[in-house]
């Protein structure tokens, strides 16, 4: 089993944004008072603690840039990538032409790229906006399926000539979700093995869930006996 882990990096935009998929009003008062809680909850300094962790254990890890608030450290370490997350996190379905092409071009030059909630449709089509990022030099792409909730393990797979892969795990940095994480990546290696094949399994987290990284530590003491990979190395 290959582990490819990848970091949302964007502060704390998302809050100031709102949640595109909340309409009615008592999701919008819900999300305010969440928003109210998250300044305390979660840390807008978060990419520190994950760099350094990184740096400090030879982790490879894919951060995934938020290009008005973050630029490409220059110098990286080899095990380090650096992937783009838009230019101010606008949800893609919701983007006319003109704002999806602001927000996908290829500022720094990355190979990989995630979209906000990974959602990839567009006013274009999928296949279509597929194609326009493979000119602007992407390669690869995390993917979620067309239901929201959708997690797979499996191999990447090509949408012409893009290779997208699926996010297996998600999580928001707790003990608790770590060990949620464990259990499904070894539960994914315990089917490899039986049935003969290769999952790549992608775990996707944010910058600003960590306020320390106990917990990123235990899930690598956990996991660090499988092959870890920049995304770009798939």
């Amino acid at each position: 089993m290959k582990i490819v882990f990848t970091v949302d990096c964007e502060g704390m935009k998302f809050f100031d944004q709102g949640n595109p998929d909340y309409k009615s009003p008592v999701q919008k008062i819900k999300f305010g008072l969440n928003k109210l809680a998250a300044v305390k909850k979660y840390n807008i300094d978060g990419f520190p603690l994950l760099y350094e962790f990184s740096l400090n254990h030879k982790v490879p890890m894919t951060f995934m840039l938020l290009g008005e608030k973050f630029k490409p450290v220059q110098n990286p370490p080899p095990w380090f990538e650096f992937g783009y997350h838009t230019w101010s996190h606008k949800v893609l379905p919701d983007c006319s032409v003109s704002d999806l092409f602001k927000e996908t071009k290829n500022m720094y030059g990355c190979k990989s790229f995630t979209a906000p909630m990974w959602k990839i449709g567009s006013l274009l089509d999928e296949e279509l906006f597929v194609e326009r990022m493979l000119k602007d030099g992407y390669r690869i792409m995390t993917y979620r399926g067309t239901s929201a909730s959708e997690l797979h393990s499996g191999p990447a797979f090509l949408m012409n000539g893009m290779k997208l892969v699926y996010v297996s795990a998600t999580t928001r940095g707790t003990m608790e979700d770590m060990k949620t994480v464990i259990l499904s990546a070894l539960d994914t290696a315990r089917l490899d093995m039986q049935f003969g094949h290769e999952s790549i399994f992608v775990i996707a987290t944010h910058d600003f869930v960590y306020k320390d990284t106990k917990a990123l530590e235990f899930l690598w003491n956990n996991l660090s006996q499988f092959q870890w990979l920049k995304m770009e190395e798939l």
